[in-house]
């Protein structure tokens, strides 16, 4: 995703596209570092990896259609210069990647989520919170 992230900037530098790519761009990039920062098993991380995955995906897909429909219909004046041309298309292939990993990634951290070992793993840290009271008797003779 890191490479993706900075694909798309690049791309859309080139191509002078500056609508989605650094958006697009910064997502990306966020999403990988949250995906880094679940090697931890935290909670918290897995969730933000989850929501950002998501994001990703559906970003992915509105920037992918955008593109496609852009190098279809040629309303970004190609005038027969590759310019703009090879980095549309290589936008369109970057984003169509970043939707594949990041509906890998969503899959992978819902897996994570919903798992019987995830869901046993929070019962046993919310058992763990409980104060446990231990009383002895001790007699005197």
């Amino acid at each position: 995703m890191l490479l993706y992230g900075f694909g798309a900037v690049a791309c859309g530098i080139v191509a002078g596209y500056y609508k989605i790519e650094f958006s697009l761009g910064a997502l990306y990039i966020v999403t990988a570092l949250a995906g880094l920062a679940t090697i931890s098993k935290n909670l918290w991380t897995v969730v933000a990896f989850l929501i950002l995955c998501a994001l990703s995906t559906f970003g992915s897909v509105g920037a992918c259609g955008y593109y496609i429909n852009t190098l279809v219909s040629g309303s970004c004046h190609f005038n027969g210069c590759l310019d703009v041309f090879i980095p549309l298309c290589s936008l369109a292939g970057i984003t169509f990647m970043a939707l594949i990993t990041s509906f890998a990634g969503l899959v992978y951290s819902c897996q994570g989520w919903f798992s019987v070992e995830a869901r046993r793993r929070r019962t046993s840290v919310a058992n763990r919170e409980q104060p446990v009271v231990v009383t002895t008797e001790v007699e005197m003779g």
